[in-house]
């Protein structure tokens, strides 16, 4: 019964969008349940276009490591044409490769915000990590109820790294107007990602204070997050979305003398109105 009832809700599900990186929540949330709605959306969508727009507000912190919280603000959206092609505040500009109702593969590209000296006190002296294109390649997998997601990127410009996540969610409860997920990831970067963002070299160590720190390659986080969506009405038009995620930094991460809180969260709300889904 629980299954049959989130079937149908995952059918009239929108698609979740979220600020673009960098940001502490999870690539799953990004497109919770897109994977999932495809093995029981409908036969005869009202358009080959279809979506949701609205805004969203998100505490995070300041940078990853820091134990200070900002809130930021925005225009929220999750545009897709038939099952090729999408534009998301939190997927990106992509394209999917092969999507069917057991896996979805494709890629995409988004962008790294980066990092500035001034976003807070402790970076003062460590200089500026400008913004970088991110090209992306993802694949998922369903084994109802539970979506398997794999997702690997690398930065060109201010951020060159190599990210990869592995990560599984799964809807844990339903209704007519709520459905609420479930799910965790861990986060693997390479060295040159580490030491961009952990690291401190000599330049840095003489202006900011800090000892020399090389990271090395490997585990750079794991994270369990939940993402809820609450319909306003039947006819699931207006909607609202929240996003909660636990994060806690691991191995060379972890040790980097510019993490002040090896634990951070974050939160994201918005209020969105979903389109082309049928009558």
């Amino acid at each position: 019964m629980f299954l049959n009832l989130i079937a149908v809700m995952l059918a009239l599900l929108p698609g979740q969008a979220h600020a673009q990186t960098p940001s502490p929540i999870a690539e799953w949330q990004y497109s919770s349940g897109i994977e999932l709605q495809k093995r029981f959306e409908r036969d005869h969508p009202a358009s080959n276009w279809r979506g949701t727009i609205g805004a969203s507000i998100e505490t995070q912190p300041s940078y990853v490591g820091s134990d200070h919280y900002r809130l930021t603000g925005g225009p929220d959206f999750d545009l897709r044409y038939k099952d090729l092609a999408f534009l998301s505040t939190g997927e990106g500009l992509g394209v999917n490769f092969i999507f069917t109702d057991h896996f979805r593969i494709g890629g995409a590209l988004g962008y790294d915000l980066g990092r500035s000296e001034h976003d807070d006190t402790r970076l003062h002296g460590m200089g500026k990590i400008s913004g970088a294109v991110v090209p992306r390649l993802f694949a998922a997998m369903v084994l109802f109820p539970v979506t398997f997601r794999l997702d690997v990127r690398k930065g060109i410009g201010g951020n060159r790294g190599i990210v990869g996540d592995a990560s599984a969610y799964a809807p844990i409860y339903g209704s007519q107007q709520f459905i609420l997920f479930l799910g965790g990831s861990a986060t693997i970067a390479s060295a040159q990602y580490m030491t961009r963002f952990f690291g401190v070299n000599a330049n840095q160590s003489a202006n900011s204070g800090y000892h020399l720190y090389d990271p090395d390659a490997g585990p750079e986080a794991v994270s369990v997050g939940s993402s809820a969506i609450w319909f306003f009405s039947p006819r699931r038009t207006w909607f609202a979305d929240a996003t909660l995620t636990l994060d806690r930094l691991l191995g060379d991460a972890a040790h980097s003398p510019l993490v002040a809180s090896r634990f951070s969260s974050a939160v994201a709300l918005s209020i969105g109105y979903q389109f082309g889904e049928g009558p």
